[in-house]
């Protein structure tokens, strides 16, 4: 989430050691760059599987947020799962 997603943060440096997949947070907030550097840090082997990417913006910003996120994803090559968080904000 934000609270927890720097990229030189204590969470993120203790996911990296991580084996298992795991899942991270992805709010309104989320820039595209920041996204792919997240990515890039928690799987740098690219291994399909292991990011879930939870989308947690609210049916209010997940139409202008969540298209150019998954777009950024792809054209860069980027092997993650994507899942909504329905009980968040009504997404």
């Amino acid at each position: 989430g934000d609270r927890t997603r720097q990229l030189d943060g204590a969470h993120v440096e203790f996911l990296r050691g991580v084996g298992n997949p795991i899942g991270v947070k992805v709010g309104p907030s989320m820039g595209s760059e920041d996204l792919i550097r997240l990515i890039d840090i928690l799987n740098p082997d690219n291994d399909p599987g292991r990011l879930n990417l939870i989308v947690r913006m609210g049916a209010d910003k997940v139409e202008a947020g969540l298209p150019r996120l998954i777009q950024t994803v792809q054209r860069e090559g980027r092997q993650v799962l994507w899942s909504s968080d329905p009980m968040h904000g009504n997404t």
